[in-house]
């Protein structure tokens, strides 16, 4: 054994060994100084691995996140900013406001048990998300059965009031896909309300640091919920104000409404219901009378605004 050996010697002191080996004690110094700085480096690049290895996972998770909102693209334009869209704060830009949900979905729900109502809910709001996302819109939250979607609020939009039409438009389509396998399995096919409005708005992160919101605010939100509950009181399942019809751009085919008090407001607003797009080489609106001259006055109450609109008088001509 080592220990054993004649030759082996046990010392405290290394340097004095090194020089007993004939080593020069400069070159002991800068040997050791070498081993100091190799160290000291090695804990450098961990350290920062590390950090690199942490904010690539919460870029991931804040990625990750933005996806349940944005489109792709736009959530990738969004991680790429950093952590600045996740401070607390906003901006006022205009953006244009889409409310959908499912016509009679209180009245639908009740008869059916819960595991049936999570599946037409899941069923319905994946096909309706998908479609906004592949029209860059930003899925803003939902509420029950409806959504909440709007554009130009994750980034600036030259014209968001087409783009959230045509969005509608599409998910017009998607409903028909829907009910097509609703059909075909055996269930009975849904109908949806739609009603879009563009304006100045409140865009930014509401809540706490623990818990923070990115949302839209405004009389403009408020505006496209009072369109979209009108829908039944028309009988249409897409409704648009006359900012849309002046922002959007022409190529589709309208039917101009009776001027409508929305509920909880005072001044009739001319609302249009969107019936399709004009033929491919119409680039002018095609706008239809409607078959009501008379005002109409929209009371809703929040507790029954799924029952018929006539049968509880929430519906009346204006004196």
């Amino acid at each position: 054994m080592i220990l054993n050996d004649p030759r082996t010697a046990i010392t405290t002191d290394p340097l004095a060994a090194m020089t007993g080996m004939g080593v020069a004690p400069r070159l002991v110094v800068a040997d050791m100084v070498i081993v100091m700085v190799v160290g000291l480096l090695l804990a450098v690049m961990t350290r920062v691995a590390r950090r690199m290895a942490v904010q690539a996972v919460r870029q991931q998770h804040a990625s990750d996140q933005l996806r349940r909102y944005f489109s792709p693209a736009v959530a990738a334009r969004i991680a790429e900013g950093g952590d600045d869209f996740f401070r607390p704060g906003g901006v006022v830009r205009e953006v244009a406001v889409l409310f959908a949900d499912i016509r009679g979905f209180t009245h639908l729900s009740a008869q059916m048990p819960p595991a049936h109502v999570l599946d037409l809910l899941r069923s319905y709001h994946a096909e309706m998300v998908a479609t906004v996302f592949a029209h860059g819109g930003t899925l803003d939250k939902f509420i029950g059965d409806a959504i909440m979607v709007t554009f130009g609020s994750a980034e600036p939009d030259p014209n968001p009031a087409r783009r959230a039409l045509e969005t509608a438009l599409a998910m017009r389509e998607a409903l028909e896909r829907l009910n097509r396998r609703r059909i075909a399995a055996g269930e009975p096919p849904l109908a949806q309300d739609i009603g879009v409005h563009v304006g100045p708005a409140l865009v930014g992160n509401v809540g706490t640091p623990e818990r923070l919101e990115h949302t839209v605010i405004g009389d403009t939100v408020n505006t496209a919920s009072r369109i979209e509950a009108a829908c039944k009181q028309h009988g249409r399942d897409l409704l648009i104000s006359e900012a849309v019809v002046a922002k959007a751009g022409g190529g589709f085919l309208l039917e101009r409404l009776a001027p409508t008090v929305l509920a909880g407001k005072t001044d009739p607003i001319q609302l249009y219901a969107v019936l399709g797009h004009t033929a491919a080489d119409q680039d002018e609106d095609v706008i239809l009378p409607g078959l009501h001259a008379t005002p109409w006055v929209v009371e809703m109450d929040e507790a029954e605004d799924e029952a018929p609109a006539v049968a509880n008088g929430l519906v009346r001509g204006a004196a």
